[in-house]
């Protein structure tokens, strides 16, 4: 039986289940901007941002992203009944914090030892947008897009990383260094397309294993949960794998003697 958001609207059919509380929120918004109201949201994963954009679509209205720089994958949101001009970070509410250590401590630290550290000082993931490496002179760090509301907090507790103590300072949008994605190019050959076969062999880990994560949706397709070991894949899919990392099928290079796929693959580094 459908629920009742399915009743009002079949368009919410097409999306997951745990998808429902961020639809409920997408209402809220496109609610709001139709009595006249003007929202900013918080950051939003490439997911969220096509949802937001395909049930805005559909209303009739308008919205702007912005994630700080050209190539951000998590965004800001700003709807407006009204027309808006040319708006800029601090229209969407965002800040550019670096965090800086001493380089002899470099090889300690990663992006994901700055990213947790950021959440253990207690707010939620949506405060946050991009965060990467960057290296100045003789001093590591990193780079963090968040919003301008959690901003004093995070520069008065945000002092270690790890067991290593950071400082952390506002900095002028000038001062940005976009990131550059680094890819491992590698060649694998598979039977088939399907989800688990590609997992097993990219996570070096069991068939089994990578069905199992599947099941557990610890693994995402495009930024979707995707709960089907068999789902097909194609070329230019991103699949995420909790705690394994992020890999692009770039390519389908053919077949080899044995009627195996040869694919080019991008490991996210």
């Amino acid at each position: 039986m459908l629920d009742l958001m399915d009743r009002v609207d079949k368009r919410y059919v097409h999306f997951l289940p745990e998808e429902r509380p961020f639809l409920a929120r997408v209402e809220d918004w496109l609610n709001a901007v139709e009595k006249n109201r003007q929202v900013c949201t918080p950051f939003l994963d490439p997911r969220q941002v096509y949802i937001l954009e395909s049930l805005a679509r559909a209303r009739g209205v308008e919205v702007f992203f912005s994630g700080g720089h050209e190539h951000a994958e998590r965004k800001r949101a700003i709807l407006a009944p009204w027309p808006l001009g040319e708006l800029t970070e601090e229209d969407f509410g965002m800040v550019l914090v670096e965090a800086r250590l001493p380089l002899r401590h470099a090889g300690a630290v990663s992006h994901r030892h700055f990213l947790g550290s950021l959440l253990n000082l207690g707010l939620k993931r949506e405060k946050f947008g991009d965060l990467w490496i960057v290296c100045r002179g003789d001093q590591k760090g990193a780079q963090v897009i968040m919003a301008e509301e959690v901003t004093d907090y995070v520069l008065m507790h945000w002092l270690k990383v790890g067991n290593h103590p950071i400082r952390a300072d506002k900095v002028p949008w000038t001062d940005l260094l976009p990131p550059k994605v680094q890819m491992e190019e590698l060649t694998i050959t598979l039977p088939s397309l399907r989800l688990d076969a590609f997992v097993s062999e990219v996570c070096r880990i069991s068939r089994a294993k990578a069905a199992q994560l599947v099941r557990e949706k610890e693994v995402k397709v495009n930024w979707k949960v995707e709960a089907e070991a068999s789902a097909t894949l194609q070329a230019g899919d991103l699949v995420s794998v909790r705690r394994y990392g992020r890999f692009t099928l770039l390519s389908i290079a053919g077949e080899n003697r044995r009627g195996r796929l040869r694919l080019v693959v991008g490991k996210t580094v």
